[in-house]
């Protein structure tokens, strides 16, 4: 029994998806290299939110899922985390989408990258001090490392929209 049309997935969206995530990975560890871990943007965040945005749910999970593998096998830390991290950033954008963004406003489209990478970055905080055995107060939590990367990631949404836009639009996907 051949699945409906609404139900398959097209086949050209997936490869373009994997091939930037593949793109932003190498630049973010190119990025990491040159500037550190404290100033470096979240492209692999910025392309889940774009997918979301443009392509619907179900491939903001699938580009969410495939981009915290490939996030996951070329970190350190423990594997699932960007895993977990990114789905959950997929919904959390598919949510804020439906209530809190508006079409061509570059002022929702910040707010909302802004929303959704605080929860990356908290969720990221919370199960690195769960690994570490707690802490007992979050004064320790070094504003230092997460504020240079959410501005980083704030600076750069804008430019990665819209020459994603144009990529998709020349692929005709």
């Amino acid at each position: 029994m051949p699945l409906t049309p609404n139900l398959t997935f097209n086949m050209r969206k997936i490869l373009l998806i994997i091939f930037f995530i593949i793109f932003f990975a190498v630049m973010e560890f190119i990025l990491f290299n040159v500037f550190g871990p404290w100033c470096m943007p979240h492209l692999l965040l910025l392309l889940i939110i774009f997918v979301t945005l443009y392509f619907g749910i179900r491939y903001g999970l699938v580009a969410a899922f495939l981009a915290g593998i490939v996030k996951d096998s070329l970190s350190v830390g423990i594997f699932g985390t960007s895993i977990f991290s990114f789905v959950v950033c997929a919904f959390m954008s598919a949510i804020l989408k439906k209530y809190l963004y508006h079409t061509r406003s570059y002022g929702s489209r910040l707010f909302l990258v802004f929303c959704v990478s605080i929860v990356d970055l908290s969720i990221h905080a919370v199960l690195y001090f769960y690994r570490m055995g707690g802490i007992s107060d979050f004064e320790h939590i070094p504003l230092s490392f997460f504020l240079p990367a959410l501005i980083a990631t704030l600076l750069l949404t804008t430019t990665v929209f819209y020459r994603l836009k144009l990529c998709v639009s020349k692929f005709y996907v």
